[in-house]
């Protein structure tokens, strides 16, 4: 990639070449080098992107992520969130990406013990999961940080309902062999928080 830069000079398709060797570095569990290359192909597109684009979101998305867990610095990476949110907004939020914003969102404010904000993101992102029908999987794995985010609120009642939804849709997906690994720990997670819900519930009704 470099030396086709020296070659040739910038070039919009830098941007994309920088962003898959983000993935690939990410996939080899290299996330120092994954949020490199994140940089770096932000940084092309920046220059060559000049119109509301999913190309620049999704570059957006990567710097965002993987600056929250290598640099753990939660601030900066709301504030790329919050630019490709704007991105998303202006070409129209009713698509899979807005959720997947919204998701990220709620993973980094829940970092931050932000569990009011949270929440909201969470609700909003199962609402754009099942608006743009993505995977149940995915829908899943929202519901269940959503209830873990109200159950810090102490909001109990809708914790609960909101586990029980995940609970039953991992356990659909397991029971139509559809099922992966991530779904038995989904639903071992949530099994866990719903007996621990259950155990503060009778004690509160011991007080």
């Amino acid at each position: 990639m470099e030396v086709r830069k020296e070659l040739f000079g910038l070039h919009p398709t830098i941007g994309e070449g920088y962003n898959n060797l983000c993935l690939v570095y990410d996939r080899a569990g290299q996330r120092e080098k994954a949020l490199e290359y994140a940089k770096k192909g932000l940084e092309i597109k920046r220059i060559f992107v000049k119109q509301p684009s999913n190309i620049m979101l999704v570059s957006l998305l990567n710097v965002a992520l993987f600056t929250h867990t290598i640099e753990d610095d939660s601030d900066k990476s709301l504030g790329y969130l919050d630019e490709a949110y704007q991105i998303r907004e202006s070409l129209g939020l009713q698509h899979s990406l807005t959720g997947v914003i919204e998701d990220y969102r709620g993973d980094m404010l829940s970092h931050s013990k932000r569990w009011q904000e949270a929440a909201h993101s969470f609700s909003e992102a199962v609402h754009w999961y099942r608006v743009t029908e993505v995977s149940s999987r995915t829908i899943a794995e929202a519901l269940h940080k959503w209830g873990v985010a109200l159950k810090h609120l102490e909001r109990f009642d809708e914790a609960h309902q909101r586990l029980t939804e995940s609970y039953q849709i991992s356990s659909d997906l397991m029971a139509e062999g559809h099922s992966k690994q991530k779904d038995g720990k989904n639903l071992d997670n949530t099994v866990g928080e719903l007996d621990d819900l259950k155990r503060i519930r009778i004690e509160e009704s011991r007080r």
